[in-house]
């Protein structure tokens, strides 16, 4: 057995207890998320003035989104720069005494406000663009692309429903507005060539699905790898590409490079 912190959450609110993990992955996963924690509530959020500076069209899409209010969506960031953060440190998060937590709190505490602040304006941009994506979808009335539209409006949903800043790598948070984007354009132009749009998304389906079979195979280890943890988001640029080239990709990335990639999981 490995010893480990643990976050427990209910209707009371949350607390961290002492528990012991059946594996040294499950260790590092539950220790170093109730160590997020904690290093988060000992900093606190620190990006309140930039929600107040902004307009109220997108303070209306903040109370709309999942998060329900600007608190709520503060402390999500400063948690998701805490972790963040902390995964760049030398031992991971896994620290074990006072000292060691001390020391991880203050490397932290260097550029977290900075990172907070990255990070909440990245996702009220993105319920911007959601709210404005609902809008366009709305708009159409075509019955040839309703099963599109559709399909628009959910992808559009996984990608800022729930706690999404601290669900997505940090890196990530930045380009949701842009795959965002890229939705609202494919809503612009798909109804002139319904067909060809389809397609497309028939072939985004198609390495999702592809990606869904290779890791019912995977090892609890390879399914954290860098290699699989980057597969949806090069699924996401994939998206971008076919439908909104001209917003650009983070790395060139094709079809037969996210299928090579798929199979090259182990």
């Amino acid at each position: 057995m490995y010893p480990a912190l643990k976050l427990r959450e209910d209707s009371g609110g949350v607390s961290v207890d002492l528990t012991a993990m059946p594996t040294a992955l499950d260790q590092r996963r539950e220790h170093v998320r109730a160590v997020t924690y904690l290093v988060t509530e000992t900093l606190g959020s620190s990006s309140a003035q930039v929600l107040g500076s902004l307009p109220n069209p997108t303070k209306l899409a903040i109370s709309q989104s999942s998060y329900g209010s600007a608190k709520a969506l503060l402390s999500d960031a400063a948690l998701a720069a805490s972790a963040e953060l902390i995964s760049r440190t030398e031992n991971g998060g896994l620290v074990w005494t006072k000292a060691e937590f001390d020391a991880l709190v203050e490397t932290v505490r260097a550029e977290h406000a900075g990172l907070s602040r990255t990070l909440v304006l990245a996702a009220v941009d993105a319920l911007a663009l959601h709210a404005k994506l609902q809008r366009a979808v709305s708009k159409v009335s075509s019955l040839s692309v309703l099963q599109q539209l559709t399909q628009i409006r959910e992808h559009a949903d996984s990608l800022t429903s729930g706690r999404f800043i601290s669900r997505t790598p940090a890196h990530i948070v930045p380009e949701i507005p842009r795959y965002l984007k890229a939705d609202i354009h494919r809503i612009e132009k798909m109804q002139d060539n319904p067909a060809r749009d389809a397609q497309l998304a028939w072939q985004i389906e198609d390495l999702a699905g592809m990606f869904e079979k290779a890791k019912s195979k995977l090892s609890a280890e390879a399914l954290e790898s860098d290699e699989a943890r980057e597969i949806p988001w090069m699924l996401e640029e994939l998206r971008v590409s076919f439908f909104a080239q001209e917003l650009g990709t983070r790395y060139t990335v094709s079809e037969k490079r996210v299928r090579r990639a798929i199979a090259d999981l182990r």
